[in-house]
């Protein structure tokens, strides 16, 4: 019996014990963490203070930050820095040309606001550095057009210097040097003139002055086609039999203003340079007619360009020539049209 008392007495000290320990550590804990409630409450009240973004606040209200990788010209990147006004010059390969490059200038005035200078591993300096600049709206669109394809250069300018300078695009050839070139103007309205029409026409080498066009010259085109006298049996379906072949050269239009040429680019330093197609300003008329002449096969039919000085606007009336005529000095003096049934056939008689 007094075991069992003791046991119980145990029991029930352990319990009053475990009751004790867990109200002494609800009683310390509580505190804590209605402090860290009232922390938290006072840092979701407060506003939240961001970090001042440099490179944005430093772009003008209507401009725009682009970076840029340009060539490492010799010290003069590492005298630019933020603040520096420049030009941007894109630099652009030849076609066929391996050692060619042709330089634009795509703007004047722009600010540098960020300069990333690095260096290549060894020690070496970087063949390209980025470069970033504030520019307009438009100007900003034209470097991402020429990034992929250009190399930029930096050319620097007096802070001073408020002037949008315009330059000409140069081009470097290895057999040829420097030289400038002008784009031919592709604005249809101002090339083709009210009322005309456009079609264009190759050229070979023999046609006017060696080949060598230019737009607003003047030219007569002159057509030579073969023909001939076919004769055929008197019943339907009877197959015709080529009898004669002649062949006949005569200008077609004369004084035909050329509107363009297949140069997109014509170089300063060869003007006289050899075209392979050009533009004429024709009437809706004569474009038909060259349109079934320049389609027909070929040897069938062919169109020649003949050069003729812009101030001579006099149209003249010839016979053209016969090829027969030429090498057997043959004149037709009668041609007689003979009737079989429903078969015509003309014949002429030389003299």
């Amino acid at each position: 019996m007094r075991k069992i008392r003791t046991l119980i007495a145990l029991i029930v000290a352990l319990f009053l014990a475990a009751a004790a320990s867990l109200t002494v550590y609800f009683h310390l804990d509580r505190p804590q963490k209605q402090a860290q409630a009232i922390v938290n409450k006072k840092k979701k009240d407060e506003p939240v203070v961001e970090k001042p973004r440099e490179l944005s606040t430093a772009i003008e209200k209507g401009m725009r930050a682009v970076t840029i990788q340009v060539e490492n010209q010799g010290n003069l990147l590492e005298q630019i820095v933020p603040g520096d006004w420049v030009d941007l010059v894109a630099t652009t390969p030849i076609p066929g040309d391996r050692e060619g490059q042709v330089s634009r200038l795509l703007f004047s005035g722009a600010k540098v606001i960020k300069l990333n200078k690095k260096e290549t591993a060894g020690g070496r300096k970087a063949i390209r550095q980025g470069v970033t600049l504030m520019l307009g709206i438009d100007d900003a669109v034209a470097v991402a057009a020429a990034n992929t394809a250009a190399t930029f250069y930096l050319l620097l300018r007096n802070p001073e210097d408020k002037n949008r300078d315009k330059a000409d695009s140069v081009a470097f050839e290895s057999f040829r040097g420097i030289s400038r070139y002008a784009g031919q103007k592709r604005d249809i309205n101002k090339l083709v003139s009210s009322g005309m029409r456009a079609i264009t026409l190759k050229v070979e080498p023999t046609d006017g002055v060696s080949g060598i066009f230019a737009p607003g010259d003047r030219v007569d085109v002159l057509v030579t086609c073969p023909y001939g006298n076919i004769a055929g049996g008197s019943e339907v379906g009877a197959e015709g039999v080529v009898r004669e072949t002649h062949r006949n050269s005569r200008i077609l239009l004369q004084n035909i203003k050329i509107a363009a040429t297949s140069q997109s680019l014509v170089w300063e330093s060869e003007r006289g340079r050899a075209v392979q197609r050009v533009t004429l300003e024709v009437t809706p008329q004569d474009a038909e007619k060259l349109t079934v002449l320049a389609d027909s096969k070929k040897g069938k039919s062919t169109l020649r360009l003949i050069s003729r000085n812009s101030n001579d606007t006099e149209k003249i009336k010839t016979p053209g020539q016969d090829l027969l005529t030429l090498l057997t000095k043959r004149r037709p003096y009668k041609r007689v049209e003979l009737i079989r049934g429903p078969m015509r056939q003309e014949k002429t008689f030389y003299q």
